[in-house]
């Protein structure tokens, strides 16, 4: 288990050194939290003479992020609700008994991410599919 801390904030942050009571933020340990992985976007095709092409146009990291039913109650459903919603979205790693600093990212758009184990309703799940706003 990895322990993070989600942030979201209405305006971008212009110091991203993590703060241990910051507002609209909570830490998490994670039933699953991969590393940030790397994710392309290329464009490719083939010239008029022939020739293919392949151009990479941006790389950001991404990260999969599971919080359990075991860390959800009201006041964290509602908290990660208004993270899905907000303008700006952050996380910070905790390694090696230290914080790292946040790093903004995105989340897919779409329908709130949340499941149920075995379809039980008192077992709320919560996925995210997390990518870096800025590219690498």
């Amino acid at each position: 288990m990895k322990e993070i801390a989600l942030r979201f904030n209405d305006t971008k942050l212009t110091d991203l050194i993590f703060v241990e009571n910051a507002s609209n933020q909570i830490t998490f340990e994670t039933v699953k939290c991969t590393d940030p992985v790397v994710s392309t976007t290329e464009e490719s095709g083939v010239l008029l003479n022939g020739r293919k092409f392949n151009h990479l146009l941006y790389m950001h990291r991404d990260i999969e992020v599971v919080i359990s039913s075991d860390e959800i109650d009201n006041d964290v459903f509602e908290f990660l609700q208004s993270f899905w919603v907000a303008r700006f979205k952050y996380i910070s790693f905790y390694k090696d008994s230290t914080w790292g600093n946040y790093v903004q990212i995105m989340t897919e758009s779409g329908k709130f991410p949340l499941t149920y184990i075995e379809d039980i309703k008192d077992l709320p799940e919560v996925s995210f599919n997390l990518s870096y706003a800025n590219p690498i």
